[in-house]
């Protein structure tokens, strides 16, 4: 529990370490510093614009994003199911005025978990703690409405025994933790908050569904977007939870329009994201047991993943199978 809260205590500390222009900030600070001294000025103030230009410009970015998230695929092999889609949060807050969800940039995780459904391919769908449904044992920090999501997402046509809500997570890594409590096989009621829902398998479906690795564990298909999915798995996977990637929001060339090469603000946030991805994924690699929710125990070493039909990835192509296209 230490460890939660000085997570939460230099959470400010990390928007700042992931943040380009916190760098070009203290450039500049260090050309101004060394006013007096003309060949150190030019210097930094020269190193100040060279890394504003370059996490200004888009087509590096995407460049950078599309290396990052190759070979994660985007359609799940005709014919292969899943008992449930795991979808990252992220995707929207809970507008309290108007009582209704408001979606951001990462929306693409939770429609395309709602089309995998409704085409048969996952049978429950698992949201992990979005702003829409978090709940804090703090009442004066941000929370969201599990119930009226849930109506929101039975008006969508999602069954509500088949809506699971993750709500107590703050992070990737703390999604796993809970979501191992919720999935367990069986299921286990005593381990749910207030306001998430499962059902109940018979034996004869769990025994049924594909396990992993002997433990008891139904493979999961993991929704989340492109640059995200690398650091979730590993998130997962340390939990031993090995899970299959599904990608949503990836780079793509938008027929008719070209990329500019002209400096834009909102380039610089992408890139804030992707460098904490590449930050967490480099801490849970050299933090392979990372202490969290108060575990006592060590983690389970990774599974492997299983062998299988080879797929066809975003960004490269291996042998050719049919697939079911997620639109």
């Amino acid at each position: 529990m230490v460890f939660l809260s000085l997570n939460r205590i230099f959470a400010p500390m990390k928007l700042l370490i992931c943040s380009p222009a916190f760098y070009v900030f203290l450039l500049i600070v260090a050309a101004w510093l060394c006013r007096h001294r003309k060949r150190w000025k030019w210097t930094f103030a020269a190193l100040a614009l060279f890394f504003a230009l370059f996490f200004s410009l888009e087509p590096i970015y995407e460049i950078a994003a599309k290396k990052w998230s190759e070979g994660y695929p985007w359609f799940v092999p005709k014919g292969k199911t899943y008992q449930y889609g795991i979808v990252l949060g992220g995707f929207s807050y809970w507008d309290w005025e108007r009582n209704r969800p408001e979606f951001g940039g990462n929306a693409d995780r939770l429609t395309e978990g709602i089309q995998l459904y409704h085409k048969g391919i996952i049978r429950k769908l698992v949201i992990a703690s979005d702003g829409s449904i978090i709940q804090r044992e703090d009442p004066a920090k941000q929370s969201g409405n599990p119930q009226a999501m849930t109506d929101y997402l039975v008006r969508l046509g999602i069954p509500r025994q088949d809506i699971i809500l993750e709500t107590k997570a703050t992070t990737t890594h703390e999604n796993a933790v809970y979501i191992k409590q919720l999935l367990k096989d069986p299921p286990q009621p005593s381990l749910l908050r207030e306001g998430s829902q499962t059902c109940q398998m018979s034996t004869a479906e769990l025994d049924s569904l594909p396990k992993q690795g002997g433990q008891g564990w139904v493979s999961p298909l993991l929704i989340t977007t492109s640059t995200h999915m690398r650091r979730a798995l590993m998130a997962f996977q340390q939990e031993g939870i090995t899970a299959d990637p599904y990608v949503t929001d990836c780079i793509v060339k938008v027929k008719g329009k070209e990329g500019y090469w002209l400096p834009s603000l909102h380039v610089i946030r992408d890139w804030q994201s992707l460098i904490h991805e590449f930050i967490g994924f480099a801490y849970y690699k050299t933090h392979p047991n990372p202490p969290c929710l108060g575990r006592e125990k060590p983690l389970p070493q990774p599974l492997p993943r299983r062998e299988g039909s080879r797929q066809v990835f975003c960004g490269r192509t291996a042998e050719k199978h049919p697939i079911v296209s997620p639109s």
